[in-house]
């Protein structure tokens, strides 16, 4: 705000445009600002569809919108009830956050690489999804563009009778940098190199009621450090329930059991929360 609190900040969530050149086929381009291609919480990331109110302790890495181009091609394989799938991405940012890395600006002028190939086994009852998922580009808080943020994960989900299994894995790596090339931030000795692995791991279960009520459990576990300190691993369990009231209307609660497993002390951290989500 300015003296006279006249200043409005803007803030798009997406905006893209999209085009399918290729009549009849699975073939999807976008030119604009738009979700992560890498792994698949992204698909999650409105409130709306998230069955939860917390997203994994992985998240952070993996769902920031960047803008830049995609391409999204599946080719169905009927007589197997199968297709294959690839989600390809040149942006100007990585998928950080954006409370952890800018993203509405390349700092480096170099584009961040990423892709996930897919499969998916569509049978009348069931359907089974896999992925594996990368990305390479330039660290996005410095202006080295030979320090790289290298980033690769493997993705599952399964739907059956109601039951929904999902997990992913996440392996994280950035270069260290020269701190004297970080931009806004003042001068520092060296950017240091960062790297995170973990995985998350969830079940729901949409109960057979008239209205829709949906319990869920979901483990997260992270292990990271920065180069030159201590490594730090911490785990979640949560357990939640959703209940749509309406197509516009769902209530969640959930506790969420946070310790800190090796590197951190101990603290009563633990979080009892819940959402009212209207949507439209």
């Amino acid at each position: 705000l300015d003296e006279r609190g006249n200043r409005t900040d803007l803030y798009v969530d997406q905006a893209f445009g999209r085009v399918t050149p290729i009549k009849g086929q699975e073939l999807l381009l976008s030119v604009g600002k738009f979700d992560s291609v890498f792994g698949i919480e992204y698909l999650d990331r409105q409130a709306p569809i998230r069955v939860g109110v917390t997203p994994s302790l992985l998240a952070r890495y993996t769902m920031g919108p960047s803008i830049g181009a995609r391409a999204f091609y599946r080719y169905q394989v009927a007589p197997l009830w199968s297709a294959l799938s690839l989600n390809v991405s040149a942006t100007n940012s990585g998928t950080f956050d954006d409370a952890l890395k800018p993203s509405e600006a390349s700092l480096t002028g170099s584009p961040t690489l990423a892709a996930r190939l897919g499969y998916e086994l569509n049978l009348p009852r069931m359907q089974i999804k896999l992925g594996g998922s990368g990305l390479s580009g330039a660290r996005n808080d410095q202006q080295d563009s030979k320090k790289f943020l290298k980033m690769w994960g493997a993705d599952a989900r399964l739907f059956i009778a109601g039951l929904s299994l999902s997990g992913e894995y996440v392996h994280v790596d950035e270069d260290e940098a020269d701190g004297e090339k970080l931009t806004g931030l003042g001068t520092f000795p060296v950017a240091s190199g960062f790297h995170a692995r973990g995985f998350w791991a969830q079940a729901a279960y949409e109960l057979p009621f008239k209205f829709k009520a949906t319990p869920y459990f979901r483990y997260d576990r992270r292990h990271a450090w920065f180069d030159g300190f201590r490594p730090f691993t911490v785990d979640r369990f949560t357990v939640g329930l959703r209940v749509d009231l309406w197509r516009q209307l769902a209530i969640k609660t959930e506790f969420l059991r946070n310790r800190e497993v090796v590197g951190a002390p101990k603290v009563p951290n633990d979080v009892f929360t819940s959402s009212l989500v209207f949507y439209w």
